[in-house]
């Protein structure tokens, strides 16, 4: 079993700017830990993507599952707090995480078409007006509002992925 990244660096004021990591995300930590060897052994990623890194936690699960520290963890998120956070997370869990504040993936492609072996998304999800997407005063809002449907966000990135390999976990 490999233990959930330590995040005791944050405070609970840290939360009111960041996405607290909850059951959606702890999800996506047991997918990843069933999937360790397949990760390890199969995939053997060089580069490794996460959007919407949030406190870094899935990044740094999935620096502890991949171990060697051969692979180039990016980690982006819209938010600059949780970009911050997110190396700091990486930093006090020994793992190298590289954090770019942008939204989405602007600024990586078309220079990283193709060439991720990993991507980790926990898109935000829930249902809103489209308005809180792009005029919220709150920087937090944006760590789960996904607008008409809760799709806006998946609908925008979903074009820009090919993928080789879907790793679901279904009940």
């Amino acid at each position: 079993m490999i233990p959930t990244p330590n995040l005791d660096h944050l405070s609970p004021g840290d939360y009111e700017l960041v996405y607290e990591p909850a059951e959606d995300t702890f999800l996506l930590l047991d997918a990843l830990e069933k999937d360790a060897e397949f990760l390890r052994n199969e995939i053997k990623p060089c580069i490794c993507l996460e959007i919407g890194s949030g406190t870094g936690c899935v990044s740094t699960f999935l620096g502890k599952i991949l171990g060697d520290g051969t692979a180039l963890l990016i980690c982006t998120d819209i938010n600059p707090y949780a970009s911050a956070i997110t190396n700091k997370t990486g930093y006090h869990n020994s793992i190298q995480l590289d954090s770019i504040t942008t939204n989405l993936v602007n600024g990586l492609l078309p220079r990283l078409y193709h060439s991720i072996d990993i991507l980790c998304f926990n898109p935000p999800y829930v249902v809103t007006t489209s308005d809180d997407l792009y005029l919220s005063k709150s920087i937090i809002e944006k760590a789960w509002a996904g607008g008409i449907d809760g799709r806006e966000i998946i609908d925008k990135m979903l074009p820009l992925v090919d993928v080789k390999y879907f790793l679901f976990k279904i009940n």
